[in-house]
């Protein structure tokens, strides 16, 4: 009984040193991620300065053209879906009236 339990406890301080050299592993590379995370943010605010740097902030008239190029493009929208349609078809019935005139005239005629 006293060989089983000192194998149990041979074996049980083994998987204890793999524990832990298990751990110790895991701790590394999680260092090595901690490291990189840190270098991405730092490269993250780098860009960000840069793209600043690049691009000014926008000024008032900067603001001004967008919006009056956003407002052209709507406008063009509903002339094109809304207005367009609707001269199209009353210049079609105005040639079918036409021409339901004109029959009616030559029948009656």
């Amino acid at each position: 009984a006293w060989a089983k339990i000192a194998k149990s406890v041979a074996w049980l301080e083994r998987d204890a040193a793999q524990v832990k050299e298990g751990i110790r592993d895991v701790q590394e590379e999680a260092a090595a991620v901690y490291k990189a995370v840190a270098a991405a943010k730092n490269l993250r605010i780098s860009l960000q300065e840069d793209v600043k740097r690049r691009h000014p902030p926008p000024t008032i008239v900067s603001v001004l053209t967008d919006a009056g190029n956003v407002a052209v493009i709507y406008i063009l929208r509903v002339v094109l879906w809304f207005l367009v349609p609707i001269f199209v078809l009353t210049r079609q019935g105005l040639l079918m009236l036409s021409r339901a005139y004109s029959a009616t005239i030559r029948l009656g005629g």
